[in-house]
């Protein structure tokens, strides 16, 4: 039988084990911030809320890549919804607008006081976001 995922609001299957580690499974119940919450044996979390680091790439018995995801033995959930901002396409242009704005008012200012500008790459850089 396939078990969901004990992250608040996550909907996935669970495919990892709450670790054996006093310690860590510690750090797992404090990470999913769930209240009174005392994991079974059959209780997971999905791979949704770990990072790539979070995984061995290769076996550390014979250094061989391995096929399949595994888990490092300390590592601690930490991509959630409330962890993580997701930008939009809007919200990306207006981070890159506002990068190019202050680029060419820090230029502006530059060209109006006696300071030369110091890294002529400083200038190129300004150049990309200005045209």
């Amino acid at each position: 039988m396939l078990k969901m995922c004990e992250v608040p609001y996550c909907k996935k299957i669970g495919a990892h084990q709450f670790p054996k580690n006093a310690e860590v499974k510690t750090m797992w119940l404090k990470a999913i911030r769930r209240q009174n919450f005392k994991p079974k044996k059959n209780s997971r979390l999905c791979r949704n809320h770990f990072l790539e680091t979070d995984y061995q790439k290769t076996s550390i018995y014979t250094g061989n890549e391995h096929q399949h995801r595994y888990l490092k033995k300390t590592a601690v959930p930490s991509v959630f919804a409330w962890t993580t901002k997701a930008i939009s396409q809007e919200g990306q242009a207006r981070e890159e607008r506002l990068l190019a704005r202050n680029i060419k008012k820090a230029l502006f200012e530059q060209a109006h006081t006696s300071a030369p500008i110091s890294r002529p790459e400083d200038l190129n850089f300004a150049e990309e976001f200005c045209t």
